[in-house]
């Protein structure tokens, strides 16, 4: 149940139950700012600004937004699944989308015993 006490179903993406009206709506996402998301397909979200389309990912977490900007962690397929590739961020003042590629930190790849 979210803040103003409505049921919220979530699975790939977010519903909201009408129980009384036996009915559900797809929810496209405000995050403030200006921006929302409409994740209904799991690797292709929609993002808006000012309800225009300003692009379309594969996003792994819900976005922040502050005024004029919008960042969002975005995905990568690899050899052994899905994961992060770094960050994309939209800003309204030059209207298109800048990709910051970062190198996640170390993994385990062995160990040595003594």
């Amino acid at each position: 149940m979210n803040d103003d006490g409505k049921i919220i179903y979530r699975y790939i993406t977010d519903y909201e139950i009408d129980v009384e009206n036996k009915t559900y709506k797809n929810l496209n996402y405000n995050f403030g700012n200006d921006f929302s998301v409409d994740h209904s397909n799991l690797y292709d979200w929609k993002f808006f600004y000012k309800a225009v389309e300003i692009g379309r990912f594969d996003a792994t977490v819900y976005p922040k937004t502050t005024k004029d900007y919008i960042a969002a962690e975005y995905a990568i397929n690899g050899r052994n699944g899905r994961y992060s590739g770094g960050v994309k961020v939209w800003n309204s003042i030059k209207k298109d989308w800048t990709t910051i590629e970062i190198k996640w930190g170390p993994n385990l790849i062995g160990w040595i015993s003594e």
